[in-house]
């Protein structure tokens, strides 16, 4: 399936890229897009809720513009538009981007004639913090956008729109490295990925393969920036990026470095074993030629596709953290690092990126949301907790948890990654550590908790948040079955082949895209933490609000109460054979969690994989079993998903 590749996130060295003003001036493209309100900006809920005689809050002050007789931004406060070449036929998007906060700070766009234009403008991160407006039918002229309060003018930049369309040259390999990646750059992809899944909290999304959301105007801020109509359906051929769980982060960070002109490679690097975690060999990159001349966007749609996608799997991010020839290198376990676009790897070899931070507030929890892919090309958005990102410590099997894309240098034309060491002394990066993999599983956990819940949390609250994670966790379950469900129909009575031992959970063709065994083992590891979490309050009552003159014991026995009334009222609702539509509490998956271990073949009825009992109304009208000796097989390995672990490679 097309996949996209890994764009080496990077921060370069000064001695290993192009100069600085080269990097500002050209090698970024600013970009924009819909939106709100500034950040001193009170919300609806905080104004209703002060007393009435409290004075009216200040109203935002912009950036005075008009005064600012040379526009500058800088690598820590920048601008960026979008598209490469603005011109009047298309939508003119603005972002600004930040390291840091800028409390009061306004984003402000001054029109050719010189007015302010009173955009909309949205905002989010932290860090980076970033700003975004749009002009629907910008005019030919200069637009000056800048971002402050008043005199104070943190960036400003002059975008001129032409006459019409200009065709971007792409004279160098697949895409030319233009330009470097850093502190700038960086925050930008940050921003454009979070805008991209961007979703209301309580919202479950999901799209059907990534191009689908890539072709979102609204949520991509990169919609059309070559103005080649390259995200337009009607392209033909269109441009397709159905990438699978271990692609996703590398399809993401190549089309971000194809449109912006940006370094970006990928090493062939083996699966490992039971005895040797992966390591990596040959490194390929965009400067490569594109294998025929298929134009600007077949030539990148071809390199995603028999170039990454045939070279990036389940071993490029379980690399060793001290191994310098890898994709990926590990990040410190902080808000600071921890960023979107970052990576997280299990050690057996599913990817999720991060797209969000939620932050504690006195009435809910904190969030932390990734997405993923499966192998059907679905992407779905997932939240932190040990049920979702598996973590261990044990090197000897693979180097798993957080990691970022390894930084590309250019040095004399040429593309070079950054090593360990290099990226530790780095001024721009600074980041690489090991200290996950010292803190042990259990540590891990605790850090990343702390994390989101600097202050402690209720506990009646923090088992919710485990009963609402394993909900969306089997309603994904839910579409991934369909999906599978839907094969079969349309398979006419074939039988999918099934792999044996360990390969059963990496593997290639139908029984990849629509058996289940890897994300079973995960429902069920996020089971088994649910049914665990009461124990917890007896082990770490330091991670929670105790309520008042009641032991951790005591809480622990209302905790339990409380899980079997939850678990008994969430459900989830599955198609059966027949089309009619079957509900399940939590409580009755809970029941059926023998049975689960043994409900991961596509070959057996939708029945039988929601587990089913035999002789029963629910189970009436199952139509399909998985044949004898796939059965058999199953059984023996059984034990893999009794005892919650993987099988080491062979």
């Amino acid at each position: 399936m097309a996949v996209l590749v890994v764009a080496a996130s990077c921060g370069v060295r000064e001695d290993a890229a192009p100069p600085r003003e080269a990097s500002r001036r050209t090698a970024v493209e600013r970009s924009g897009s819909p939106a709100a309100l500034p950040a001193s900006a009170p919300t609806d809920q905080q104004q209703t809720g002060r007393p009435e005689a409290a004075p009216a809050p200040a109203p935002p002050v912009p950036p005075d513009l008009a005064s600012v007789s040379a526009c500058t931004d800088s690598l820590e406060v920048a601008v960026f538009r979008s598209p490469r070449f603005p011109h009047p036929g298309q939508p003119l998007r603005f972002i600004v981007v930040s390291e840091r906060p800028q409390a009061d700070s306004v984003l402000e766009v001054l029109g050719p004639d010189g007015a302010p234009m009173g955009l909309s403008v949205k905002q989010g991160g932290g860090p980076p913090y970033w700003w975004v407006a749009e002009v629907a039918r910008p005019r030919s002229g200069a637009y000056k956008v800048g971002l402050g309060r008043g005199a104070d003018v943190r960036a400003c930049e002059v975008i001129r729109v032409g006459t019409g369309p200009v065709r971007p040259t792409m004279d160098a390999g697949v895409w030319p490295s233009a330009w470097k990646w850093e502190r700038d750059t960086e925050n930008f992809y940050s921003a454009w990925v979070e805008h991209l899944f961007d979703a209301g909290v309580d919202q479950t999304v999901g799209w059907r393969p990534l191009h689908e959301v890539l072709r979102d105007r609204s949520k991509n801020l990169l919609f059309g920036h070559l103005s080649l109509g390259e995200d337009e359906p009607t392209q033909r051929p269109p441009l397709v990026i159905a990438p699978d769980c271990a692609d996703t982060p590398f399809a993401l960070r190549a089309y971000f470095a194809w449109k912006m002109q940006l370094p970006f490679g990928f090493r062939a690097c083996t699966r490992g074993g039971a005895a040797s975690p992966p390591h990596c060999g040959e490194w390929s990159s965009n400067q490569e030629e594109p294998a025929e001349d298929l134009g600007i966007v077949g030539d990148f749609g071809d390199f995603l596709r028999r170039r990454v996608s045939w070279t990036v799997h389940s071993g490029s991010g379980r690399t060793l953290p001290d191994d310098d020839d890898t994709d990926l290198y590990p990040l410190a376990l902080t808000r600071e690092n921890l960023r979107p676009g970052a990576v997280f790897a299990d050690p057996y070899g599913h990817f999720l990126v991060l797209a969000k931070w939620v932050d504690q507030t006195p009435t809910r929890s904190g969030i932390l949301f990734a997405i993923d892919g499966q192998p059907d090309g679905s992407i779905g958005r997932k939240r932190f907790w040990r049920g979702n990102f598996l973590f261990h410590a044990d090197l000897r099997i693979a180097g798993a948890g957080w990691k970022a894309f390894r930084p590309i240098g250019l040095r004399s034309g040429v593309l070079r990654p950054l090593t360990n060491g290099e990226i530790a002394s780095s001024p721009q990066y600074g980041n690489y550590s090991d200290e996950q993999y010292r803190l042990g599983i259990d540590g891990f956990y605790e850090r990343m908790e702390r994390l989101l819940n600097p202050s402690p949390v209720d506990p009646a609250r923090a088992l919710t948040d485990v009963v609402d994670a394993l909900r969306e966790q089997l309603e994904a379950r839910v579409r991934s079955v369909r999906n599978g469900e839907d094969y079969m129909t349309s398979a006419s009575g074939r039988v999918v082949s099934m792999p044996e031992g360990p390969e059963i959970f990496e593997t290639t063709g139908a029984w990849e895209d629509y058996a289940t065994p890897s994300r079973d083992m995960r429902v069920l590891i996020a089971i088994q933490v649910l049914l665990d979490f009461p124990e917890r309050i007896v082990r770490q009552p330091d991670f929670f609000a105790m309520p008042a003159g009641k032991t951790p014991a005591q809480v622990r026995g209302e905790i339990v109460a409380l899980r079997d009334r939850l678990t008994g009222e969430q459900s989830v609702r599955y198609d059966r054979t027949d089309g009619s539509q079957f509900t399940l509490t939590l409580a009755e998956i809970l029941s059926r969690r023998r049975d689960m271990e043994m409900a991961y073949n596509p070959n057996d009825c939708v029945e039988h994989r929601w587990a089913a009992p035999e002789g029963s109304a629910e189970r009436s009208t199952c139509g399909r079993h998985a044949p004898s000796d796939q059965v058999a097989r199953m059984e023996s390995y059984r034990s893999w998903f009794a005892t919650r672990t993987r099988p080491p490679r062979p």
